[in-house]
């Protein structure tokens, strides 16, 4: 990877259609150039309130609950007398619903969430000068743009990456030289087309990765910064990016949900994180990844605070704490590995058996968040007779077919403009975590969540 550090990157998996991204990162970039005024900052701290309440991304806030080796909050405590308590949050758009609903200190954001919670003033500005290792960050990140505006410091960097070409081996004998593998069609070194077996981010923040490439292959529309262009090179970004969508069949989101779609569905090169690498290639996986000639954006993590954080002083106290040397260490060593928790869940599991053996498991996991969202009564849920039943051979549909039938519900879900691309059944009720969305079946109670009467 180059020197430089990354621009203002993401972790963001809340959005699953190009269009709709692409008009969030209109709002985003906009909201980058506005002169916001800053609100007043703290001038001392005190003594400590007892707690302090994070939104974190899972594995950035460890106590040893997880490895005993990983521990960066006991000693806080112990120290300071400020209990951590943290929520995990899985994308930018949960933290920044989080942190606009309240109740929480400090937020470890993204660079697409800290612009949004600055424009819409939920944090606040960092008085830098009580926060006394500041001296030892990076120059380049002490004003970087994703959390600096007009010179006021709304958060402390605390970790970033950059992203990377993942590849499959078996396909590329050798490392790929140019992201035109996921944004050109062509053939690949196997000889068959890339068409179906690339994949590509589904945030707004990878118009940036479209830019860089053009900034590359088209010097001629002058774009020096992947994340501020100008009209003329903000649309060449989306017609890119409408020209990969005929080759691209599936945007991740999720890490995990990458990590199997290279191993069991086929995929075989797209934009990703050092963490899939690592754990793809611990698992003896045909992968590696490179950082091809044009180069490669990244992600970097602010701590910010709430501007009407409850407990300031703690705060202030977990500010300086976050920046520390042995906390950096490790959390550079840890951060990539998913944490679970006692709280209930939902989870489904599909087990593959041949010859006697189990050699496929897939898995999905709902959590209970703050969020208004349905959640259902985990303990006393009961399935579908449907679910168990075994159709005779002649009536199954083939796996390309139920695929393609998953995914024309959520197209239908997810652009939700009148149009049904999906084949549903008259009286067709949908159960979501737990709670019958739709209208009840004979016999069964009605539900204050059945806000349609059919799918």
């Amino acid at each position: 990877m180059a020197s430089a550090l990354p621009a203002a990157g993401t972790r963001d998996r809340g959005f699953t259609k190009m269009s709709k991204a692409l008009r969030i990162a209109a709002a985003t970039l906009a909201a980058s150039s506005l002169a916001m005024p800053a609100l007043a900052q703290m001038d001392a701290v005190g003594e400590g309130e007892g707690q302090v309440d994070i939104v974190a991304w899972a594995g950035y806030i460890e106590r040893g609950e997880t490895d005993k080796n990983f521990d960066w909050v006991t000693d806080f405590e112990a120290k300071t007398g400020c209990k951590v308590n943290v929520k995990t949050a899985a994308t930018s758009d949960e933290m920044v619903a989080l942190m606009n609903e309240g109740g929480f200190d400090l937020v470890t954001a993204s660079g697409d969430a800290s612009l949004r919670l600055i424009a819409g003033k939920t944090v606040q500005p960092v008085n830098t000068s009580l926060i006394p290792s500041w001296g030892t960050v990076d120059e380049r990140l002490q004003s970087a743009p994703w959390h600096t505006v007009d010179g006021v410091h709304y958060g402390v960097p605390y970790q970033w990456g950059s992203n990377v070409l993942m590849y499959n081996t078996d396909v590329f004998k050798e490392a790929p030289t140019s992201w035109n593998v996921v944004f050109e069609a062509m053939d690949l070194p196997d000889g068959k087309p890339n068409a179906g077996r690339v994949q590509a981010f589904d945030g707004p923040i990878y118009i940036a990765d479209a830019a860089l490439f053009l900034k590359a292959h088209k010097p001629e529309l002058g774009i020096k910064d992947p994340y501020e262009l100008n009209e003329e090179q903000y649309k060449a970004a989306l017609d890119l990016l409408r020209q990969q969508r005929q080759i691209v069949s599936r945007y991740w989101h999720d890490a995990f949900v990458q990590m199997d779609d290279f191993k069991n569905e086929g995929f075989v090169a797209s934009s990703s994180w050092p963490f899939q690498v690592n754990i793809l290639q611990s698992e003896d996986q045909p992968i590696a990844s490179t950082i091809p000639s044009e180069g490669a954006t990244g992600w970097a993590d602010t701590t910010m605070m709430h501007a009407n954080a409850a407990h300031p002083n703690c705060a202030y106290m977990w500010l300086e704490h976050s920046i520390n040397p042995k906390l950096q260490g490790d959390l550079a060593a840890w951060f990539g590995s998913v944490r679970e928790n006692d709280h209930a869940a939902f989870y489904a599991v599909r087990i593959h058996v041949a010859d006697g053996l189990i050699d496929e498991i897939e898995s999905v996991v709902h959590r209970r968040t703050g969020l208004p969202a349905p959640f259902g009564d985990w303990e006393n849920m009961a399935h579908f007779p449907e679910f168990v039943e075994v159709l005779p051979e002649e009536e199954r549909r083939p796996r390309e077919r139920m695929l393609a039938i998953a995914d024309s519900y959520f197209d239908t879900v997810e652009l939700n403009d009148g149009q049904v691309f999906a084949p549903f059944s008259e009286d067709c009720s949908r159960l979501e975590n737990g709670i019958l969305t739709t209208a009840v079946r004979e016999g069964e109670q009605q539900s204050a969540a059945a806000i349609a009467s059919g799918c």
